[in-house]
């Protein structure tokens, strides 16, 4: 399977621009295949087993794209977290000023409910009151999901959540109303 970009317009209550990613392999993932900075992402990816190095790489390739969130979903994710927080702090202890990447880490949910986070629960602040930290100098416009390897057994969900995110939140929340 070749790498694909799907977009699915705007998110009437947040702004912004809605896609989904979809590569075979995590080399496959360059930022040619990602938003605008800074955008927020749910980056699928069943990790066990996989290699500190790729988990790097990863981390690099949203980082120097300029992912200002990222939501972690699938198997052993929390790796997945700790290399986007180890990549930041690394640059940082080089000398670098980056901008601040929050992470969450969402294993033990469906993948409805990592959706439904990325799509409702995201912020991106540029106010960041820390001279550790550069602005993003930039409103957060866009949300992508990346499914690696078909970490999302159904991209059917994700493409529905995408579509119609108002209505998708909607169901979620009458689902599940706490």
């Amino acid at each position: 399977m070749a790498a694909t970009v799907e977009r699915f317009g705007v998110d009437p209550a947040t702004g912004r621009e809605l896609s989904l990613v979809r590569v075979e392999a995590p080399e496959e993932l360059t930022a040619e295949l990602l938003p605008p900075r800074p955008f927020v992402c749910l980056l699928a990816w069943n990790v066990a087993g996989v290699a500190a190095a790729r988990l790097t790489a990863v981390a690099r390739t949203l980082i120097e794209a300029g992912c200002a969130y990222v939501c972690a979903h699938g198997s052993d994710c929390t790796r997945i977290d700790d290399a986007v927080d180890e990549e930041c702090v690394d640059r940082q202890l080089a000398g670098q000023q980056v901008s601040f990447v929050m992470t969450s880490w969402h294993d033990d949910e469906s993948p409805e409910a990592a959706l439904w986070f990325l799509l409702e629960n995201t912020i991106v602040a540029d106010d960041v009151d820390d001279a550790d930290y550069a602005p993003w100098n930039a409103p957060c416009r866009h949300a992508v999901v990346v499914d690696i390897a078909g970490a999302i057994a159904d991209p059917e969900v994700v493409r529905a959540a995408l579509a119609a995110p108002r209505a998708f939140s909607q169901r979620l929340a009458e689902q599940d109303p706490d």
